[in-house]
C-alpha cells in the first residue's frame, strides 16, 4: 500500500473512531440475545456509507477500530452503538466546561488568595453568585446525623458542649472566623474522621435527629451532564470540589478552602439553609447548617466517647464504644 493511501486510511480512521461509542459486548443479554440499550444501534458498514468511505479501503480501515466503551477491537460488519442526541448534548456541555470554566476556577482560586474579599470582582465569582440559586437542592426529613469533638483534658462533655460555639475561634471549609455554623456527618465514623488528626483515635460523639430542614445546597452527588443545571455546577461538583486537597490541620493557611467559603457566602446570600457535601477523606455525606432551631434538630441520648479504628483504605474505618 502506497504512502498516499496509508495517509487516507489514517484520516478516515480519525473521522470514524469518535463515533463508535458502544458495541455488542457492552449490551446486556437475555437468553443469548442482545438487548440493545446503550447508544443508537447501527453497524460499521452503515457508518462507512454515511461518511462515503471508499469500498477498497474498508478492510484496511477497520484494523485498530475499537469500541470506546469497552475497548474491544471490531470487525468490518460488527454492530455498533453511536451516541444518542442526549449523550452528544452532554459531551457538548463537558466541552463547554473544559474550554470556558475549568481553568478559570483555578485562576479564581489564585485570585482569592490575593484578594479574599473581592471575589465578586472576578468573572467566576460573579457567575457563582448569579447562578447558585439554580444549583442542585435537597431537603432533609427524619434523618439521623452525628457530630464529633475532640476530648478536652479529661472533661466529660455535655449535650450543650456538642452544639457549635457561638463565636468559633477557627475557620472551616464553609465558614469564616466568628461565624457559628453546625457541622455534622451522616455516620459517627465520618464525624470522627473529620475532626481527628493523624494518630488520634478517640472522640466524643453526639447523635442528632433532624426533623426537617429544607432548601439545602446539594454539592454531594455527581451531577449528570444531562441534568438541567448550570455548566459551572456540573464541573464544580464532579471535578473541582472532590479534588480539593486535604489541608494541613495544624496550619491556619488553607487556600483550598477559599473557593468553598466563597460558595458558602453565595449560598447564604441566596437564602440556602446549609450545604450537603462530600469529603476527600471518606465516602459518607457531610452537612453544614447556616441556620437551625431547637425544634428542627434534637439530640438523642447523651454524648459518648468512641475509638476509631483506622484503615488505609478510604471509607474503611470502624470504631469501638468506650
Amino acid at each position: 500500500m502506497d504512502k498516499h493511501c496509508e495517509k487516507g486510511i489514517e484520516e478516515y480512521r480519525e473521522l470514524i473512531q469518535p463515533h463508535i461509542a458502544y458495541c455488542t459486548t457492552c449490551q446486556p443479554y437475555d437468553g443469548g440475545d442482545v438487548v440493545w440499550i446503550f447508544g443508537n444501534r447501527t453497524d460499521l458498514e452503515e457508518l462507512f456509507d454515511e461518511y462515503e468511505i471508499p469500498d477498497n479501503l474498508r478492510e484496511e480501515l477497520v484494523v485498530n477500530l475499537h469500541c470506546q466503551n469497552c475497548g474491544r477491537e471490531l470487525c468490518r460488519y460488527d454492530d455498533i452503538g453511536i451516541k444518542t442526541q442526549i449523550e452528544l448534548e452532554a459531551d457538548r456541555r463537558w466541552d463547554d466546561w473544559h474550554q470556558n470554566y475549568d481553568w478559570k476556577i483555578d485562576e479564581f482560586g489564585d485570585f482569592l488568595e490575593k484578594y479574599p474579599y473581592l471575589g465578586l470582582n472576578h468573572e467566576i465569582g460573579e457567575k457563582l453568585h448569579s447562578t447558585i440559586s439554580n444549583f442542585p437542592k435537597t431537603d432533609i426529613k427524619e434523618e439521623i446525623w452525628w457530630r464529633a469533638r475532640k476530648p478536652m483534658d479529661g472533661k466529660r462533655l455535655s449535650i450543650e458542649d456538642m452544639y457549635p460555639p457561638r463565636f468559633p475561634e477557627a475557620e472551616g471549609r464553609f465558614n469564616h472566623y466568628g461565624q457559628s455554623v453546625f457541622y455534622l456527618a451522616s455516620t459517627a465514623e465520618a464525624a470522627m474522621i473529620e475532626i481527628l488528626d493523624k494518630g488520634e483515635c478517640l472522640a466524643w460523639v453526639q447523635q442528632f435527629s433532624i426533623k426537617e430542614i429544607s432548601n439545602l445546597l446539594d454539592l454531594s452527588n455527581h451531577v449528570s451532564a444531562e441534568e438541567d443545571v448550570p455548566i459551572l455546577a456540573l464541573g464544580l461538583i464532579n471535578v473541582k470540589l472532590p479534588s480539593i486537597v486535604v489541608p494541613n490541620k495544624k496550619s491556619p493557611w488553607k487556600p483550598e478552602y477559599f473557593i468553598p467559603r466563597f460558595i458558602a457566602d453565595c449560598a447564604k446570600n441566596q437564602g440556602f439553609s446549609g450545604i450537603i457535601f462530600n469529603s476527600p477523606e471518606h465516602y459518607e455525606r457531610n452537612l453544614v447548617l447556616f441556620k437551625w432551631d431547637e425544634h428542627s434538630i434534637l439530640p438523642i441520648n447523651e454524648p459518648r466517647t468512641l475509638e476509631l479504628k483506622r484503615s488505609k483504605e478510604k471509607g474503611s474505618s470502624s470504631f469501638l464504644i468506650n
